[in-house]
């Protein structure tokens, strides 16, 4: 293929090396890992081939995020295709044993009866009491997972997780679903069903990019391939269903896996405790049902929102102007299953670490969860820096969560606010990110081909920002309810959209050239195409280049 002279620019400035930009811009199928140089696959087939031909019980033991969401529901149909007639998934209630693989994961499998072999997928690593009763049962145990491993690993019968120390699998960056397709892409090729393995990629490529993982490496291949299956017509009922009912037009990408098809996952686990509208929705090949199930997950994740909408601005005015590197936050009414969300917002409203919690079902405990800003290790400075402070605490760089003693915590925030100023102010600042700088009329349909032509985007691969030079406003409309919205016009055509940006451009004076900040991309309006350049946050007008 050839690249075009923007393309190339762009790719060297990601650190794509010359030689591998054209295998990188294909993402071609062939290029997948060979699942085989996984540690432990080859043994946990065995296991499961077993159980599958002696029609032994088999568990599922997922998570209740969308990575686990997805794995549960991927190894499920996967099993059953292979032909385990006793094969069933548990997922532990957000808000009672929480998660993980857990002794009492155990108690509750057992109560639909004997089980002989558990599969975990998204989790199982550091879960060594479970894995101990499991063993002291006579249950067979496999555990996949993407998590950091720590020194002890659980007494398991299989683990899988690229990230062990003795593992050589050449990409350790692979999601939770990412591991669990590994293992069912080695079963379905001991049964030469190779090809049938790969129509579980639109599964792997949701739970890879709501869990924000690097699209680089093979998630990279994982997620350009199985987007094709989210836009094929013969696409499963349960993804077609999410489209219709959320109101998707045109083309999937991975923003809309992100923003869209991850949270209507999670919408019902982070209110009620367990997704399994989710797993159904994801399973069931009756496009009727899927709907049915589609639309109750939208009106749960509608009050999911407003949830978040109203506990965070409590969160913000009570927080007010902070100097501190480090945001530790307590509210004992906020809503467990979305102090995550909360703790997001947070971040990205004062640009530093922020932890959120809310009391636990235990007395005289809080639990919360802590998103980060590049640059600030969670996992380094709150797990395992401030371990003599948690009852429990997971996670990995970007976020983490932890239960503990509620008289601890102002040591906790006293702790991790010393640790943040230790960090240069730099890594705390709004970070612009702007690749190119162009006049006006540089920005057209052939640019925006060129940019699609280089997607998937995501985590470790973003999209390009361009800052236009000069644009010359030739008519403006504010539009909403409100009018708090703002479209801007112009000469030549180029549309410049800033959500939410009506009143800072009132308050600028209604300048008539401004140097925006953004993306283009294409909109569509009774047949037209046209250019639409959408505004970045809040840089409606970023000053000159000198």
């Amino acid at each position: 293929m050839m690249l075009t002279p923007f393309q190339i620019d762009f790719l060297q400035k990601r650190g794509i090396p010359d030689t591998e930009m054209e295998s990188f811009v294909e993402a071609n199928i062939a290029s997948l890992r060979e699942p085989m140089l996984m540690k432990g696959i080859e043994q946990a087939s065995e296991l499961i081939e077993n159980a599958i031909l002696n029609q032994l019980r088999i568990c599922i033991v997922g998570d209740f995020d969308a990575d686990g969401i997805t794995s549960t529901a991927m190894m499920l149909m996967a099993l059953t295709e292979l032909g385990a007639g006793n094969v069933s998934w548990y997922i532990n209630s957000r808000f009672d044993l929480g998660y993980g693989f857990q002794v009492g994961t155990i108690d509750e499998i057992l109560l639909e009866g004997p089980v002989d072999l558990i599969i975990t997928v998204d989790n199982g690593i550091t879960s060594f009491e479970a894995a101990r009763k499991a063993k002291e049962l006579g249950i067979k145990v496999v555990i996949t997972d993407h998590h950091e491993p720590g020194t002890e690993l659980p007494v398991a019968d299989v683990l899988i997780n690229p990230k062990q120390s003795d593992c050589l699998y050449p990409d350790q960056n692979l999601a939770g679903v990412g591991v669990a397709f590994k293992l069912i892409q080695f079963l379905f090729h001991r049964q030469n069903l190779d090809r049938r393995a790969l129509l579980f990629l639109d599964l792997v490529a949701i739970g890879t990019v709501a869990d924000v993982m690097t699209l680089l490496g093979e998630n990279r291949v994982i997620v350009k391939n199985g987007l094709k299956l989210i836009n094929w017509k013969n696409a499963r009922s349960g993804i077609k269903a999410i489209r219709k009912v959320f109101g998707i037009n045109g083309e999937i990408t991975t923003y809309h896996l992100g923003f869209i098809y991850g949270p209507a996952l999670n919408a019902q686990g982070r209110i009620y405790g367990i997704p399994s509208l989710a797993i159904e929705l994801l399973t069931t090949k009756d496009s009727v049902r899927a709907e049915i199930i589609a639309t109750k997950l939208f009106e749960i994740n509608q009050e999911r929102q407003q949830i978040t909408r109203t506990q965070v601005e409590r969160a913000l005015a009570t927080i007010g102007v902070t100097t501190s590197k480090f945001i530790v936050y307590y509210e004992p009414e906020l809503h467990e299953g979305i102090v995550g969300l909360i703790a997001g917002r947070i971040k990205e409203k004062y640009n530093v670490p922020t932890l959120i919690l809310t009391s636990d079902k235990e007395e005289g405990l809080a639990k919360g969860s802590a998103r980060s800003v590049s640059g600030f290790d969670l996992k380094k400075h709150v797990i395992d820096d401030c371990s003599d402070l948690l009852i429990k605490g997971g996670g990995h760089a970007m976020a983490a969560g932890v239960t503990m003693k509620v008289q601890d915590i102002r040591t906790l925030q006293e702790r991790l606010a010393n640790i943040a100023a230790t960090y240069a102010d730099e890594i705390f600042g709004p970070d612009i990110g702007i690749d190119c700088v162009f006049d006006a009329n540089k920005i057209t349909l052939e640019l925006v081909d060129e940019i699609q032509a280089l997607a998937p985007f995501g985590a470790g691969f973003l999209a390009p920002v361009f800052k236009i030079r000069e644009f010359k406003v030739q008519r403006k409309f504010y539009m909403g309810k409100t009018k708090q919205h703002l479209k801007l016009i112009s000469g030549n055509g180029l549309e410049v959209v800033a959500f939410g940006q009506a009143e800072t451009y009132l308050n600028m004076g209604e300048p008539l050239v401004i140097s925006p900040v953004g993306r283009p991309t294409k909109n569509e309006w009774l047949g037209k195409i046209t250019v639409q350049f959408t505004i970045k946050g809040d840089y409606l007008d970023v000053g000159r280049p000198e």
